[in-house]
């Protein structure tokens, strides 16, 4: 999973991530976002990425920052549309602070936990 985030490899992310929580059974799927935003962050910490969470902006909080050497991903999770994920960060600019890094910034969006339809978007901001 480290390999496709660092690779920019979305679709095989989003495999992986369904792949994981088509594993688990259903019983313990609970309806809130921040239950599918804990899972994802300790996935990547157990994989020893560090993903900052709740990261303030002037617009509001970003769920979750990666860091990489040359990749930044702003990601905002939803427990249903991804879209609605998508439109958050775009709407609330979250990307805004990163743009000065000189490192690709990349938005994903993560949602459809409810149904277990999990889809990842992704869209690439230059940097200046």
């Amino acid at each position: 999973m480290i390999d496709y985030l660092i690779e920019i490899k979305i679709e095989k992310f989003q495999n992986c991530l369904k792949s994981m929580f088509s594993a688990i059974p259903s019983f313990p799927h609970l309806p809130y976002e921040s239950y599918y935003h804990s899972m994802i962050y300790m996935i990547m910490t157990l994989l020893g990425v560090k993903m900052d969470l709740e990261e303030n902006t002037d617009q509001g909080r970003i769920d979750g920052v990666i860091e990489f050497d040359s990749i930044i991903y702003i990601i905002e999770f939803k427990l249903d549309k991804v879209q609605d994920a998508m439109k958050q960060i775009e709407d609330k600019k979250y990307y805004e602070r990163y743009l000065k890094s000189n490192k690709k910034i990349i938005l994903l969006g993560i949602g459809g936990f409810r149904d277990k339809n999990i889809e990842v978007l992704s869209e690439e901001i230059k940097s200046k």
